[in-house]
């Protein structure tokens, strides 16, 4: 499906891809490498969250998050939920991405809120201004998925566009972190 060689990105090819593929207003971070070993805590400490609402989705490289205006988890998009169309991720099954917030894929924990997501990025827990009063979207994106990346980038920002009233996005780039915890 496209992997591009999972390995260290510099802020250079980083921001390369970010001006050839996303077009969307947004924040720009980068997730820290200790994003996944976070969840996977949560996943030790709590078995029962595990078998109904698994955190491992929140591990997948590509997925987006859409968040009410008190920061709550209301949709979520995933790349293994994505259906594979001859060679590519159909990220609109179900016409999904028709609406604002889009139907999401899977059910999750809907205890996970922006402030857990954004503190594991290099803006920190303090650093970050989240606009009340607005939805928020969390965009997790690489370059390693290169082609799926570009088609997933795409149709979610296409989205965006669909969204009534001002919202708050952020892109978070997690090349270094996935190629840190392989």
């Amino acid at each position: 499906m496209g992997i591009k060689n999972p390995r260290h990105r510099s802020d250079k090819e980083i921001e390369l891809f970010r001006k050839e593929n996303i077009f969307y207003q947004g924040i720009q971070l980068h997730q820290l490498n200790n994003y996944y070993a976070y969840f996977d805590s949560l996943t030790q400490k709590s078995p029962q969250i595990v078998a109904q609402d698994s955190f491992k989705v929140l591990m997948q490289p590509l997925e987006a998050m859409y968040f009410d205006t008190l920061g709550i988890l209301e949709s979520i998009l995933v790349n293994c939920y994505a259906v594979p169309d001859k060679f590519d991720l159909n990220w609109n099954t179900k016409n999904r991405l028709d609406f604002f917030p889009p139907t999401t894929h899977v059910t999750f924990f809907r205890h996970i809120n922006i402030y857990e997501i954004l503190k594991l990025t290099n803006a920190g827990s303090d650093v970050l201004k989240l606009d009340n009063g607005k939805r928020k979207v969390v965009i997790f994106w690489n370059i390693f998925l290169n082609k799926q990346t570009k088609i997933y980038l795409k149709a979610i920002q296409d989205n965006l566009a669909k969204a009534k009233g001002e919202i708050q996005v952020f892109f978070i780039n997690n090349d270094n972190s996935f190629f840190a915890n392989s």
